[in-house]
Protein backbone atom coordinates (compact mmCIF):
# COMPACT_ATOMS: atom_id res chain seq x y z
CA UNK A 1 0.00 0.00 0.00
CA UNK A 2 2.80 2.45 0.88
CA UNK A 3 4.45 1.76 -2.50
CA UNK A 4 1.24 2.79 -4.27
CA UNK A 5 1.09 6.01 -2.25
CA UNK A 6 4.78 6.71 -2.94
CA UNK A 7 4.42 6.00 -6.66
CA UNK A 8 1.32 8.18 -6.82
CA UNK A 9 3.14 11.13 -5.31
CA UNK A 10 6.23 11.37 -7.46
CA UNK A 11 5.85 15.06 -8.16
CA UNK A 12 4.79 18.26 -6.50
CA UNK A 13 2.03 18.56 -9.14
CA UNK A 14 0.51 15.25 -8.07
CA UNK A 15 0.77 16.19 -4.40
CA UNK A 16 -0.81 19.58 -5.10
CA UNK A 17 -3.68 17.88 -6.90
CA UNK A 18 -4.20 15.57 -3.91
CA UNK A 19 -4.18 18.62 -1.62
CA UNK A 20 -6.67 20.56 -3.75
CA UNK A 21 -9.04 17.60 -4.05
CA UNK A 22 -8.87 16.76 -0.35
CA UNK A 23 -9.39 20.39 0.75
CA UNK A 24 -12.37 20.67 -1.58
CA UNK A 25 -13.95 17.49 -0.21
CA UNK A 26 -13.37 18.58 3.39
CA UNK A 27 -14.68 22.11 2.72
CA UNK A 28 -17.82 20.72 1.10
CA UNK A 29 -18.39 18.34 4.00
CA UNK A 30 -17.80 21.09 6.56
CA UNK A 31 -20.25 23.39 4.76
CA UNK A 32 -22.79 20.57 4.72
CA UNK A 33 -22.31 19.51 8.35
CA UNK A 34 -22.02 22.96 9.87
CA UNK A 35 -24.25 25.04 7.59
CA UNK A 36 -21.51 27.51 6.61
CA UNK A 37 -21.11 29.01 3.16
CA UNK A 38 -18.37 27.57 0.94
CA UNK A 39 -15.97 30.50 1.42
CA UNK A 40 -16.08 30.10 5.21
CA UNK A 41 -15.81 26.33 4.84
CA UNK A 42 -12.65 26.69 2.73
CA UNK A 43 -11.28 29.17 5.26
CA UNK A 44 -11.88 26.70 8.08
CA UNK A 45 -10.38 23.86 6.02
CA UNK A 46 -7.13 25.70 5.33
CA UNK A 47 -6.80 27.11 8.84
CA UNK A 48 -7.46 23.71 10.43
CA UNK A 49 -5.31 21.79 7.94
CA UNK A 50 -2.37 24.07 8.60
CA UNK A 51 -3.02 23.68 12.34
CA UNK A 52 -3.35 27.42 12.84
CA UNK A 53 -6.83 27.27 14.35
CA UNK A 54 -7.86 30.90 14.81
CA UNK A 55 -11.11 29.81 16.45
CA UNK A 56 -13.27 32.23 14.46
CA UNK A 57 -14.99 29.28 12.75
CA UNK A 58 -15.18 25.92 14.46
CA UNK A 59 -17.35 22.81 14.32
CA UNK A 60 -20.34 22.50 16.58
CA UNK A 61 -21.91 19.27 15.32
CA UNK A 62 -20.50 15.85 16.12
CA UNK A 63 -19.97 15.17 12.42
CA UNK A 64 -18.07 18.45 12.09
CA UNK A 65 -15.90 17.64 15.09
CA UNK A 66 -15.10 14.17 13.74
CA UNK A 67 -14.26 15.74 10.37
CA UNK A 68 -11.97 18.25 12.12
CA UNK A 69 -10.08 15.48 13.93
CA UNK A 70 -9.67 13.40 10.78
CA UNK A 71 -8.66 16.40 8.65
CA UNK A 72 -6.13 17.74 11.16
CA UNK A 73 -4.52 14.31 11.54
CA UNK A 74 -4.55 13.70 7.79
CA UNK A 75 -2.75 16.95 7.04
CA UNK A 76 -0.20 16.57 9.85
CA UNK A 77 0.57 12.87 9.51
CA UNK A 78 0.04 12.25 5.78
CA UNK A 79 -0.02 15.35 3.58
CA UNK A 80 2.74 17.37 5.23
CA UNK A 81 5.21 14.44 5.37
CA UNK A 82 4.51 13.62 1.71
CA UNK A 83 5.27 17.21 0.67
CA UNK A 84 8.34 17.44 2.90
CA UNK A 85 9.60 14.03 1.80
CA UNK A 86 9.19 14.87 -1.89
CA UNK A 87 10.99 18.19 -1.48
CA UNK A 88 13.83 16.66 0.54
CA UNK A 89 14.37 13.75 -1.87
CA UNK A 90 14.73 16.19 -4.76
CA UNK A 91 17.33 18.16 -2.79
CA UNK A 92 19.44 15.23 -1.60
CA UNK A 93 21.99 13.70 -3.92
CA UNK A 94 22.75 10.07 -3.18
CA UNK A 95 26.56 9.99 -3.08
CA UNK A 96 26.51 6.18 -2.83
CA UNK A 97 24.49 5.64 -6.00
CA UNK A 98 26.53 4.29 -8.90
CA UNK A 99 26.04 5.85 -12.30
CA UNK A 100 25.90 3.66 -15.38
CA UNK A 101 29.41 4.76 -16.37
CA UNK A 102 30.79 3.93 -12.93
CA UNK A 103 29.19 0.49 -13.06
CA UNK A 104 30.72 -0.22 -16.48
CA UNK A 105 34.18 0.87 -15.30
CA UNK A 106 33.88 -1.36 -12.25
CA UNK A 107 32.83 -4.31 -14.41
CA UNK A 108 35.91 -3.83 -16.62
CA UNK A 109 38.16 -3.71 -13.55
CA UNK A 110 36.55 -6.86 -12.16
CA UNK A 111 36.96 -8.62 -15.51
CA UNK A 112 40.67 -7.68 -15.62
CA UNK A 113 41.18 -8.90 -12.06
CA UNK A 114 39.35 -12.09 -12.89
CA UNK A 115 41.54 -12.70 -15.98
CA UNK A 116 44.72 -12.02 -14.00
CA UNK A 117 43.77 -14.40 -11.21
CA UNK A 118 42.96 -17.25 -13.62
CA UNK A 119 46.42 -17.20 -15.30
Amino acid sequence: MFNKIKNGTDSIKELSLIYIISTTIVALLFALFEGHNLVDAYWWTFVTGLTIGYGDIYPITIAGKVLAVIWANFTVFILAPLFIGRIVTTMIENKNEFTDGEQKRLMKIIERIDKNTKK
